[in-house]
């Protein structure tokens, strides 16, 4: 399975999401593309970690729809991470980051899955 990291920062009090990963490509500010290969039964899951901000610790959240419908993000470890696919799908991602005595940073984004174009 391959696993592709999302990275939380902050923007004038707003969470701005970004991701180092060689394969997910980010079209839009926020938004981000993954191709599959589903003939080859490869599959995909996304993280989103806990992260530290003008020296405060911030324990994330995520609450996602995958093609409209809500879904459970497993927190473990200080790391958010989605379930296994290995099919196309849309996510809508919303993140909220707590600490204490501060009020909530709060973003999100989308996540597309597509499949590998085939050849000609």
């Amino acid at each position: 399975m391959t696993t592709c990291a999302i990275t939380c920062s902050v923007s004038s009090q707003q969470l701005a999401l970004d991701s180092a990963h060689h394969r997910l490509v980010e079209p839009r500010a926020n938004e981000f593309e993954f191709e599959i290969d589903i003939d080859n039964n490869e599959s995909v899951g996304f993280q989103i970690s806990d992260f530290t901000h003008a020296g405060r610790a911030y324990t994330v959240s995520v609450t996602a729809k995958r093609n409209g419908t809500v879904q459970t993000w497993a927190y473990n470890n200080g790391v958010c991470s989605s379930p296994a696919e290995s099919s196309a799908a849309e996510f809508d991602i919303d993140i909220t980051a707590t600490a204490p005595g501060v009020s909530p940073l709060i973003g999100g984004g989308v996540i597309r899955i597509q499949p590998k174009a085939k050849p000609d």
